[in-house]
Protein backbone atom coordinates (compact mmCIF):
# COMPACT_ATOMS: atom_id res chain seq x y z
CA UNK A 1 0.00 0.00 0.00
CA UNK A 2 0.94 3.42 -0.54
CA UNK A 3 2.23 5.69 2.60
CA UNK A 4 0.40 9.23 2.27
CA UNK A 5 3.32 12.19 2.49
CA UNK A 6 2.33 14.89 5.03
CA UNK A 7 3.93 17.80 2.37
CA UNK A 8 4.04 20.35 5.28
CA UNK A 9 5.87 18.74 8.16
CA UNK A 10 8.43 17.95 5.21
CA UNK A 11 8.62 20.98 4.15
CA UNK A 12 9.38 21.62 7.68
CA UNK A 13 12.16 18.79 8.60
CA UNK A 14 13.98 20.18 5.09
CA UNK A 15 13.88 23.97 6.45
CA UNK A 16 15.30 23.02 9.84
CA UNK A 17 18.39 20.71 7.92
CA UNK A 18 18.60 23.47 5.55
CA UNK A 19 19.30 26.04 8.66
CA UNK A 20 21.88 23.50 10.12
CA UNK A 21 23.86 22.70 7.23
CA UNK A 22 23.81 26.35 5.30
CA UNK A 23 23.34 28.54 8.46
CA UNK A 24 20.36 30.46 6.98
CA UNK A 25 17.00 30.44 6.92
CA UNK A 26 15.14 28.24 5.00
CA UNK A 27 12.16 31.56 4.53
CA UNK A 28 14.97 33.80 3.57
CA UNK A 29 16.97 31.64 0.99
CA UNK A 30 13.05 30.42 -0.45
CA UNK A 31 12.69 34.05 -0.57
CA UNK A 32 15.39 34.73 -2.35
CA UNK A 33 15.13 31.58 -5.01
CA UNK A 34 11.51 33.29 -5.94
CA UNK A 35 12.79 36.84 -6.04
CA UNK A 36 15.44 35.95 -8.70
CA UNK A 37 12.94 33.89 -10.42
CA UNK A 38 10.41 36.59 -10.53
CA UNK A 39 13.66 39.12 -11.82
CA UNK A 40 14.86 36.32 -14.62
CA UNK A 41 11.08 35.93 -15.76
CA UNK A 42 11.22 39.80 -15.46
CA UNK A 43 14.35 39.76 -18.28
CA UNK A 44 13.03 36.46 -20.29
CA UNK A 45 9.25 38.72 -21.37
CA UNK A 46 11.23 42.11 -21.64
CA UNK A 47 13.70 40.06 -24.53
CA UNK A 48 10.68 37.68 -25.55
CA UNK A 49 8.37 41.02 -26.24
CA UNK A 50 11.77 43.12 -27.56
CA UNK A 51 12.25 39.86 -30.67
CA UNK A 52 8.12 39.88 -31.36
CA UNK A 53 8.51 43.53 -31.84
CA UNK A 54 11.57 43.27 -33.89
CA UNK A 55 9.59 40.49 -35.87
CA UNK A 56 6.36 42.47 -35.97
CA UNK A 57 8.54 45.86 -37.48
CA UNK A 58 10.16 43.32 -39.94
CA UNK A 59 6.91 41.51 -41.00
CA UNK A 60 5.28 44.97 -41.66
CA UNK A 61 8.53 46.51 -43.92
CA UNK A 62 8.21 43.31 -45.82
CA UNK A 63 4.86 44.06 -46.26
CA UNK A 64 5.23 47.51 -47.34
CA UNK A 65 7.33 46.41 -49.90
CA UNK A 66 5.29 43.82 -50.95
CA UNK A 67 1.95 46.00 -51.41
CA UNK A 68 4.34 49.01 -53.18
CA UNK A 69 5.27 46.74 -55.65
CA UNK A 70 1.90 44.84 -56.18
CA UNK A 71 0.46 48.33 -56.58
CA UNK A 72 3.17 49.83 -58.76
CA UNK A 73 2.01 46.52 -61.37
CA UNK A 74 -1.35 46.95 -61.00
CA UNK A 75 -2.55 50.80 -61.09
CA UNK A 76 -5.61 51.98 -59.89
CA UNK A 77 -8.19 51.54 -61.91
CA UNK A 78 -10.44 54.97 -63.49
CA UNK A 79 -12.53 55.75 -65.98
CA UNK A 80 -11.48 58.44 -67.99
CA UNK A 81 -14.84 59.56 -70.30
CA UNK A 82 -15.12 59.96 -74.07
CA UNK A 83 -11.65 59.28 -76.12
CA UNK A 84 -9.80 61.79 -77.13
CA UNK A 85 -7.78 61.37 -80.01
CA UNK A 86 -3.95 62.32 -79.60
CA UNK A 87 -4.22 62.04 -75.74
CA UNK A 88 -1.92 59.80 -73.51
CA UNK A 89 -3.73 56.82 -71.63
CA UNK A 90 -2.00 54.26 -69.18
CA UNK A 91 -2.76 51.06 -68.15
CA UNK A 92 -5.81 50.51 -66.07
CA UNK A 93 -7.78 53.83 -67.84
CA UNK A 94 -11.31 52.88 -69.11
CA UNK A 95 -12.77 55.61 -72.11
CA UNK A 96 -15.92 55.14 -73.88
CA UNK A 97 -15.72 54.96 -77.90
CA UNK A 98 -18.35 54.61 -80.67
CA UNK A 99 -20.60 53.63 -77.37
CA UNK A 100 -18.07 50.68 -76.08
CA UNK A 101 -15.58 50.63 -73.16
CA UNK A 102 -13.00 50.14 -73.74
CA UNK A 103 -9.56 49.19 -71.26
CA UNK A 104 -6.21 50.38 -71.90
CA UNK A 105 -3.62 47.78 -71.68
CA UNK A 106 -0.20 49.23 -72.01
CA UNK A 107 0.66 53.34 -72.24
CA UNK A 108 -0.62 54.75 -75.96
CA UNK A 109 -2.06 57.67 -77.79
CA UNK A 110 -3.77 54.92 -80.30
CA UNK A 111 -7.62 54.73 -80.62
CA UNK A 112 -9.54 51.62 -79.07
CA UNK A 113 -9.58 48.22 -81.01
CA UNK A 114 -9.25 44.86 -80.28
CA UNK A 115 -5.13 44.12 -80.09
CA UNK A 116 -2.26 45.01 -77.64
CA UNK A 117 -2.91 48.38 -76.58
CA UNK A 118 -6.81 47.87 -75.73
CA UNK A 119 -9.65 45.04 -74.31
CA UNK A 120 -13.40 45.68 -75.38
CA UNK A 121 -14.51 45.79 -72.08
CA UNK A 122 -18.21 46.56 -72.43
CA UNK A 123 -19.86 45.72 -75.36
CA UNK A 124 -22.90 49.08 -76.57
CA UNK A 125 -25.94 47.85 -76.28
CA UNK A 126 -29.08 48.01 -78.61
CA UNK A 127 -31.64 51.18 -78.77
CA UNK A 128 -34.62 50.21 -77.04
CA UNK A 129 -37.71 50.08 -79.20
Amino acid sequence: MFKIIDTKALQKQLAVLWQKLMGEKWEDVNQAIVASQSAMFFELAKRIDEDIDHALNKMEADFMKAFARIEAQHPPLSFEGKHEAGKQYKRGQFVSFQGHTWHCNRPTKSTPSEGKMWTLAVRRGEDAR
